[in-house]
């Protein structure tokens, strides 16, 4: 199981490497990093027979990063 740690990890990362604004935001935020590691979960059991379609955390967080205009307002807080 996902922790918000480990997503809280992801985010120190990119934030660190990219100095993603909207990493840092994440990573203040407890219930967008749950969310962002209960949809991993999700994603891995609904996919455990394809391994191909299983990617990293990490890859999964920059998804979300990348694609956060399409997301509800609680996943974007701050962005236009």
């Amino acid at each position: 199981m996902t922790t918000i740690k480990d997503v809280a990890s992801v985010l120190t990362d990119i934030f660190n490497e990219d100095q993603d604004p909207l990493a840092e935001i994440w990573l203040k935020n407890d219930l967008i990093k749950k969310r962002l590691a209960t949809s991993y979960d999700d994603w891995i059991l609904d996919h455990e027979d394809q391994p191909d379609m299983q990617f990293s955390l990490r890859v999964h967080v920059d998804y979300y990063l990348d694609m956060a205009d399409r997301f509800p307002k609680i996943m974007n807080p701050g962005r236009k």
